[in-house]
């Protein structure tokens, strides 16, 4: 019982180092960051396998309005926004798609989607996942973070840190006015109404 305290703090200290890491740059002095740390306009494409250790493409999940929520089991910020996301998930019917990237392991991944019965895609990942969530810049600097993006992929916003119903239920009344063709990406952008703890996609 004592071993699962101790690789939380391990875990969560590698996280914050990859963090500093990615900040600082690497030790000869360059800079190991992308040559923009801006948040992109685009979500980039990427493969990952899914719970089932099946190989899934972004692109899959495009066609709607997306949400895209980077968060891993050790996380404590993280486990307490899914329930947010598995209600937006089953309230928001073929409007918009949830989806799901754990940096995490496969097992422990697996064993707490079943447990809280979440029911939209997650895909997996361990280096290829912090690799993954390291191509949206400086919004990863920890986890939870989450980005909001139109049909096409089109990066509306991005949600640094732990997202309240408040601020979820406010984006998704913006994504579903994407959805319905009332605003095009450029609009939402400008009307977004979560700004606190927001990176606001580069223009």
């Amino acid at each position: 019982m004592r071993a699962l305290p101790l690789t939380l703090l391990l875990a969560a200290c590698a996280l914050a180092g990859f963090g500093v890491h990615q900040w600082l740059g690497s030790d000869d002095g360059s800079d190991a960051r992308p040559a923009s740390a801006a948040p992109p306009e685009q979500l980039p494409d990427f493969t990952l396998g899914d719970a089932d250790g099946e190989p899934r493409a972004l692109g899959e999940f495009l066609g709607r309005p997306l949400v895209l929520n980077f968060w891993a089991t050790w996380c404590p910020p993280c486990v307490r926004e899914m329930p947010l996301l598995a209600d937006l998930h089953a309230r928001s019917g073929d409007e918009l798609q949830v989806l799901g990237v754990a940096v995490d392991r496969l097992e422990p991944v697996r064993y707490f989607i079943d447990d809280l019965d979440i029911r939209y895609p997650v895909l997996v990942g361990e280096q290829d996942a912090m690799d993954v969530a390291a191509l949206f810049g400086d919004a990863f600097l920890g986890l939870p973070f989450t980005v909001f993006a139109d049909a096409d992929g089109r990066v509306v916003d991005i949600h640094l840190g732990e997202i309240h119903d408040d601020e979820l239920r406010a984006a998704e009344a913006m994504l579903l006015r994407l959805a319905r063709g009332e605003v095009d990406a450029d609009e939402a952008r400008e009307r977004w109404p979560v700004r606190r703890g927001a990176a606001t996609a580069a223009r």
